[in-house]
């Protein structure tokens, strides 16, 4: 897991962690940084050359409880990871809190390939079909894994036991290592919606930057993109198919996204000289179908080390589904490699559980308001949510050079992901971390004052963004 990343554990909830019981928490806290006495050194500023050494500290902690001595280390963790910050004179920790705090909730069994689980094994995968054999399961695809070293291995139960059952059974296996049902994941996005209205504002301009993406390379793991659209040509670098040999039905929600990204036609795309990393998980059905459009875990790993593996600085997903522990360990990985990971914040209701990978540590979630900066009816909402960006009655690239008129959080996040390009091209060697600190101090604080689990820390501002000064 990166330290000190975006969804970085407040005080409160590192505290609460370490003391979990502890009814007087509020209390002992208050007393620790306001009643309780310290030398005078302690007075001076944070992130003074004079700050209180540890020497100083261990003065301050003798005859303490122990609880309170908690407390204290605590507190002078906190100090020095705010003077570790790019800009010191920030007061309190802008990062989103840590999804340890939102425990995921149970998934719904539509979100699970019912017969099937997805087993990392280390080594040469020698034993993969021994493991499967002393396991009564069947070997129906494996692959090798530079990301995660070792072998991603689907494996088929064909005894009637659950995914739950099986993912319990050979996370016992000592030659496994991550286990997890082959979870669904679905589209954060409408698509379908007739242009009734006037195109609203999609986002705010940064002529005047001399800034376009380029030498920016960003990861798209969604529908096929229709790469003849006047907005697409030349934009594309690459492409990857998880579903190869299937036809591709529709490529309208991965062209729309890909459009408000590098759009440089019909669509004026945040970022129009980034290059793309197109890679097919999922295959949208024609709008008559009544289905959704959805990718298992295995084939959303399979895409995200062929990005990671083309050179990718971001990587956007704007889709959703149940947390899964391989999809955890695979983003991890890449967030220490600093690709900047967004996503979707989801389309599931301020009422619905956390949704992933939006609510993984390692990733930045994005959620969707309108033109007059209402939230999206739709959204999601929790501690993870991080920044807000234009999400309704969005105009958006179409596929046969067409234009649509969307909704969702699926459509917010590409704003996020175009603005990180621009950044990226000002200092290519931007950090994921030093980028949510910007976004952070340059954001249009909405709902009630300070970040919310609405909007988060707010509507992201592209030209305070650029321009930090």
């Amino acid at each position: 897991m990166l330290t000190g990343f975006v969804h970085k554990p407040g005080l409160f909830y590192r505290v609460r962690n370490r003391l979990s019981g502890l009814a007087l928490l509020p209390v002992l806290l208050l007393m620790a940084l306001v009643a309780l006495p310290v030398p005078a050194e302690a007075a001076t500023p944070v992130c003074s050359p004079a700050a209180p050494p540890d020497e100083n500290l261990r003065k301050s902690l003798q005859g303490l409880p122990p609880a309170m001595k908690t407390i204290l280390r605590a507190v002078r963790s906190k100090r020095k990871a705010l003077c570790a910050l790019p800009d010191s004179s920030i007061a309190v920790d802008p990062l989103p809190v840590s999804v340890a705090a939102v425990p995921p909730a149970e998934p719904d069994p539509r979100d699970t390939v019912p017969d099937e689980v997805v087993a990392l094994v280390p080594g040469n995968g020698a034993n993969i079909d021994t493991i499967a054999g002393r396991n009564g399961l069947t070997v129906r695809a494996r692959r090798r894994s530079a990301l995660l070293g070792g072998f991603i291995v689907r494996f088929g139960i064909n005894d009637g036991r659950t995914p739950a059952q099986v993912s319990r059974t050979l996370q016992a296996d000592p030659a496994t290592e991550t286990v997890a049902p082959n979870h669904i994941y679905r589209l954060q996005g409408s698509v379908y919606e007739e242009a009734r209205f006037a195109p609203k504002k999609i986002g705010m301009p940064v002529e005047g930057f001399g800034l376009s993406g380029k030498n920016v390379r960003i990861g798209i793991i969604d529908t096929a993109v229709d790469p003849d659209h006047p907005d697409l040509r030349g934009a594309i670098i690459d492409r990857f198919d998880a579903l190869a040999g299937q036809k591709i039905n529709n490529r309208r929600h991965g062209t729309a996204v890909a459009g408000l990204i590098a759009g440089r036609a019909m669509i004026h795309g945040v970022a129009p000289k980034a290059g793309l990393l197109i890679a097919r998980a999922f295959d949208e059905p024609d709008k008559d179908s009544g289905h959704k459009a959805s990718a298992t875990s295995a084939q959303l790993l399979e895409c995200l080390e062929w990005t990671v593996r083309k050179g990718a600085h971001i990587i956007n997903m704007s889709f959703a589904g149940p947390r899964n522990a391989l999809m955890t360990r695979a983003l991890d990985t890449a967030a220490k490699k600093n690709i900047l990971l967004i996503a979707a914040a989801g389309n599931n209701g301020p009422n619905a559980p956390a949704a992933w990978p939006a609510a993984e540590q390692s990733v930045l979630a994005v959620t969707a308001v309108d033109v007059n900066n209402r939230i999206y009816s739709k959204a999601n909402t929790g501690p993870w949510v991080f920044v807000a960006a234009p999400g309704v009655d969005i105009l958006v690239a179409a596929p046969e050079e067409g234009i649509d008129l969307v909704s969702g959080t699926s459509f917010a996040a590409p704003f996020v992901s175009g603005l990180a390009a621009l950044m990226l091209e000002q200092n290519i060697k931007l950090t994921p971390r030093q980028f949510a600190v910007r976004i952070t101090r340059s954001a249009r604080d909405l709902g009630r004052p300070g970040r919310d689990e609405i909007f988060g820390v707010g509507l992201a501002d592209l030209r305070k963004a650029l321009n930090p000064r």
